[in-house]
């Protein structure tokens, strides 16, 4: 590995995802080619959800729930990146849609019929990359450590 990356314990992983962005990115495989979707995301515990309407990324989800999702953040001289792995479900609880309503305080998808839809980690890594001269020395943004 690049000596100015490194791989973050889990807990920072979720830290990233819980405080320092709400746009991630879902992986899925659509008629065997990979696709890739924009989301926007909460944490709820130690998962992740979201809001999509009827179309190509549900459909998929519902025929085969294994995804990859990947949110990061990047600045002039550093970033971070969290892949999680997991299963994805299609929330069929009215308590569970009410409150992923509440955590996705602004939705990508604001239409009647969407569906929340909840990813169940198996895996979760993040690396972070420090693009200045210096191997992780000096001043670096706090969010990053």
């Amino acid at each position: 590995m690049n000596p100015r990356t490194k791989e973050v314990a889990e807990s920072t992983a979720w830290l990233h995802l819980e405080n320092d962005t709400t746009i991630g990115r879902l992986a899925v495989v659509t008629n065997g080619v990979p696709e890739i979707f924009p989301v926007n995301f909460a944490v709820d515990g130690r998962t992740i959800v979201f809001r999509t309407t009827v179309g190509t990324k549900l459909h998929e989800l519902t025929l085969y729930s294994s995804v990859v999702f990947e949110a990061d953040r990047w600045e002039e001289k550093a970033g971070w990146s969290v892949i999680v792995h997991g299963e994805a479900r299609v929330f069929d609880d009215d308590a569970e849609i009410q409150r992923a309503g509440e955590l996705l305080e602004i939705p990508w998808q604001t239409d009647v019929e969407a569906e929340f839809v909840r990813i169940i980690p198996s895996e979760i890594t993040c690396r972070s990359t420090n693009f200045g001269t210096e191997h992780w020395e000096g001043e670096t943004p706090t969010w990053w450590r």
